[in-house]
């Protein structure tokens, strides 16, 4: 810059009110509000929720409340927290520490509280979604959604190997809500000579709604893999590897059934390495 030149300045096109303003929430939280957090998992962890609260006074308040996971699918929990009264800014859950669970595994519901008490009433859902370690539900700007919204967790589930003899068999758990997506099991038969057959039943309401016969039959001294999908059927005789063919998008909830059904099982006979894979999310119904 010269000697002499002018300074130029430009003052700001945009003013900004700083007195008499509305606050950054149209939410209120009167003396007899609070914050229910219901949550739901299958992983033991610890989880925070958090959030931020303006005071009339204009003072911020923050607070924050450790939940503690169990593990223990389809036993809800159920936390109350204390607020002050003024407006709410933000809530947030996250893992701690972040590297937490995924999606389908820890779903958590906050809702305002009307009342002191577990006995009050809801009066807003804040947060409905599952917790990550790469997505923290929070208000405002989140979705509320169901606990069956969206993708779950993809897993295998093994099932114990049943007494020498006898057919394996699965029952969802309470909180299990699933999408099947195939299966495995193996049976080893033993010298005596009969031909056994292999017939797979799914029960998703008490009755076998979906029956799979195999694509091979059994004899005797014969140790075959059972491979349960949405496969083509192949053919012949003598295999080690026979298909149970499932339809492509079966849905199953707690009380649902599935297992094999042998015809002509022998009582040397031995199922075991059995898993099932699945799509699953946890029902909080």
């Amino acid at each position: 810059m010269s000697a002499g030149s002018p300074i130029l300045t430009q003052g700001p096109e945009v003013s900004f009110a700083v007195q008499g303003i509305s606050p950054p929430s149209n939410l209120y939280i009167g003396r007899n509000d609070s914050l229910m957090v219901d949550w739901w998992d299958r992983q033991g962890l610890y989880i925070e929720i958090s959030g931020r609260i303006l005071k009339p006074d204009g003072e911020i308040i923050p607070f924050s409340q450790t939940l503690v996971t169990t593990g223990t699918l389809g036993v809800p929990n159920r936390l109350r927290i204390e607020l002050t009264e003024g407006f709410l800014l933000s809530v947030c859950v996250q893992p701690n520490p972040v590297f937490g669970p995924v999606r389908g595994q820890v779903f958590v519901r906050a809702t305002l509280w009307r009342g002191t008490t577990d006995s009050g009433a809801p009066v807003l859902p804040v947060i409905s979604d599952y917790v990550t370690a790469d997505f923290f539900p929070a208000w405002p700007g989140g979705s509320i959604r169901s606990s069956l919204d969206g993708r779950g967790r993809v897993g295998g589930f093994a099932v114990g190997s049943p007494a020498v003899g006898t057919d394996w068999s699965y029952t969802l758990l309470t909180g299990q809500y699933w999408r099947l997506m195939g299966l495995r099991a193996r049976l080893v038969a033993d010298a005596t000579a009969v031909t056994r057959l292999a017939q797979l039943e799914i029960e998703p309401g008490g009755f076998a709604a979906i029956l799979s016969r195999p694509t091979f039959t059994h004899t005797a001294s014969l140790t075959c893999d059972y491979v349960g999908g949405d496969y083509g059927v192949r053919t012949g005789t003598g295999e080690t590897v026979s298909i149970w063919v499932i339809p492509g998008d079966i849905r199953l909830r707690a009380g649902n059934v599935v297992r094999v059904v042998t015809t002509n099982l022998q009582a040397g006979d031995q199922w075991s390495l059995v898993s099932i894979a699945a799509e699953e999310w946890i029902a909080d119904y």
